[in-house]
């Protein structure tokens, strides 16, 4: 585990955005790529707020101390994944907006290490309201 330089709370080491992907990471992204080209747009839409809903009925129940617990040594609390997701949904959507007008996003990639450090100090039910 090592500490990020933006945000200084720990976290699994993160790579360089533009570093070749592992061989499990160009096996997802393959497989996401090849489902959202056999998707309609409307589909992906319909798909997206579906997880959304899954994602919440997860997290309903989450006490403050199932939250931040650390469930594996070396690897995020469930807090961090969400104050993550939260802050990858946020950049995943200005560079869908630039993508979109035709214009390439001006901040590098959206990448695993993106996170706030909100995860050490906001209750969990906020997080969880950064998703939405």
């Amino acid at each position: 585990m090592t500490t990020d330089a933006t945000t200084g709370h720990g976290g699994p080491t993160t790579q360089d955005p533009q570093a070749p992907l592992s061989p499990e990471k160009a096996k997802a992204q393959e497989y996401l790529t090849t489902r959202a080209e056999a998707m309609t747009a409307q589909q992906i839409r319909a798909r997206m707020r579906a997880a959304v809903v899954e994602l919440e009925a997860a997290l309903e129940g989450v006490t403050e101390e199932d939250a931040r617990a650390s469930v594996v040594p070396g690897q995020w609390t469930i807090a961090q994944v969400v104050d993550h997701m939260a802050q990858g949904t946020i950049r995943v959507a200005d560079e869908l907006r630039c993508l979109i007008e035709g214009r390439r996003p001006p901040a590098v990639p959206v990448y695993e290490g993106v996170v706030s450090g909100a995860a050490h100090r906001v209750p969990f039910a906020e997080l969880v309201d950064g998703l939405r």
